[in-house]
């Protein structure tokens, strides 16, 4: 009767709970198996050029050719491409920049600055100082043949020369700002590298940075990505959705620095306006009359 008993509560799963068994586990995959993963939508594909409304976080508003608005939402890989120009004052500490100088063994430059890039360093173009003409540290015929005593954290060692190393020699600097005032700027490499250069009066500076936020509201904007299958037929006035693959913006006005608020000068003082009366006429600094007392009055 009790092994009965058991058998039919093991049959409908009243033990399992009890003696917190499992009858049936899970079923394990096998060995190479890849679970499917789980994938959206299908977007159609989505391109646009237009301006720019505006911007909140991961997304832009864009204004079509056609009057159509779009909100763009950003991936975290969607690559991004802003490029245009900036002013002097817009270069502070913390920036990336690339420029070609004559350099000399102290890493200091022998020329004003005329021309540099504003950059986003990545692994396509990463930072460091090495002689012109190479494509990356440590790469290139030009590699490890520099002044000697600078740029030798960012190329490849190189057999000691017989002859003299030159004392100045023609570098590309990829660098960050780490000081910069009154047009005279520090810049560092990986490495330990510091290259210290001045700005020209009139330097010409061309942004090319994955930065978006730089972006401002008339600038033009060219979208590649996909968009939901009902958005083909977005009707007049209203806001379409879009995923973007890749984003150029192109500057409409160069970057400037934060402009610092005049400082107003105090208003002149009005002079003191004098009281009406016996002195009214007299002119500024003339002493004013002595007060008379009036003749006493003659006895009744």
């Amino acid at each position: 009767m009790t092994r009965t008993l058991f058998f039919w509560l093991a049959a409908l799963g009243l033990l399992a709970p009890a003696y917190g068994q499992v009858i049936c586990p899970p079923r394990q995959p096998q060995p190479g198996f890849k679970q499917p993963t789980q994938r959206g939508p299908k977007l159609d594909k989505f391109e646009a050029d237009g301006t720019l409304v505006g911007m909140v976080r991961g997304r832009i508003m864009l204004q079509t050719i056609t009057n159509q608005r779009w909100w763009i939402h950003f991936k975290p890989d969607t690559v991004v491409y802003v490029r245009g120009k900036a002013e002097a004052d817009f270069l502070r500490p913390g920036l990336c920049i690339q420029f070609d100088a004559e350099i000399d063994r102290r890493g200091r430059s022998q020329e004003k600055i005329t021309h540099l890039t504003i950059t986003t360093p990545s692994v396509s173009h990463p930072m460091g100082c090495w002689p012109e003409g190479t494509l990356m540290p440590g790469m290139g015929p030009a590699a490890g043949g520099g002044a000697a005593g600078f740029g030798a954290g960012n190329v490849a060692p190189a057999k000691p020369a017989r002859t003299k190393p030159p004392a100045t020699q023609r570098y590309t600097v990829h660098g960050q700002i780490s000081k910069l005032k009154n047009g005279k700027m520090t810049i560092v490499a990986p490495g330990g590298t510091k290259v210290e250069a001045e700005l020209g009066e009139n330097v010409d500076i061309d942004v090319a940075i994955a930065d978006v936020s730089v972006a401002r509201a008339g600038d033009r904007v060219t979208v590649k990505g996909g968009m939901p299958k009902q958005m083909a037929m977005l009707r007049p006035g209203m806001i379409g959705n879009a995923q973007a693959n890749a984003v150029e913006i192109e500057l409409q006005k160069p970057l400037t620095g934060p402009r610092k608020k005049p400082i107003r000068k105090p208003l002149p003082k009005k002079p003191a306006e004098k009281p009406a009366g016996k002195d009214a006429g007299k002119a500024e600094g003339e002493p004013a009359a002595e007060a008379v007392e009036p003749p006493p009055r003659p006895a009744e």
